[in-house]
């Protein structure tokens, strides 16, 4: 009988330990995902950051795209400018795209990054032709989203 009760308690015992272990596991899974979202945020600021304070301590770029997007009229060098800077913008927003179909950015963030996005590819006709020449060289997911809010916004401002 001893060895019964012993056995029965052993069990609650265990029972308990694995309730506990499941429960610190789950706490622990938990801010250990808080803890890569908040990497992950800072790492997109950090890019963009980088990405505009390289864009303005090139003051050539913007000599040559500044006047031609203010004017609407692009020489080559104005071109070849605005693919480069198109190029970096968009492989960045695919790397925060990236992020966020792993689950490590969340749509608060990705979001205003993506409709930015779009409303600068939508807003300027040498963007959207940039876009339509490199858009082959980008996930196809991320594609398929980018082209998917710029069709929504063309759709709700003809209403």
């Amino acid at each position: 009988m001893r060895v019964e009760k012993a056995s029965a308690i052993a069990e609650i015992v265990s029972s308990v330990a694995i309730v506990a272990t499941l429960i610190y596991l789950g706490v622990e899974t938990q801010q250990n995902t808080q803890a890569l979202q908040v990497n992950v945020r800072q790492a997109a600021a950090d890019a963009e950051v980088e990405w505009l304070y390289n864009l303005l301590n090139t003051p050539e770029v913007l000599i040559d795209v500044g006047p031609a997007v203010l004017e609407g009229q692009y020489d080559a060098r104005a071109l070849a400018a605005t693919g480069v800077l198109a190029a970096s913008l968009f492989r960045l927003r695919e790397n925060l795209w990236l992020q966020y179909r792993s689950g490590a950015l969340d749509l608060e963030l990705w979001g205003p990054y993506r409709d930015t996005l779009a409303d600068i590819i939508s807003s300027n006709e040498v963007m959207k032709a940039q876009w339509e020449g490199m858009r082959g060289f980008y996930a196809s997911g991320f594609q398929v989203e980018i082209d998917g809010v710029m069709q929504q916004r063309r759709g709700s401002e003809s209403q």
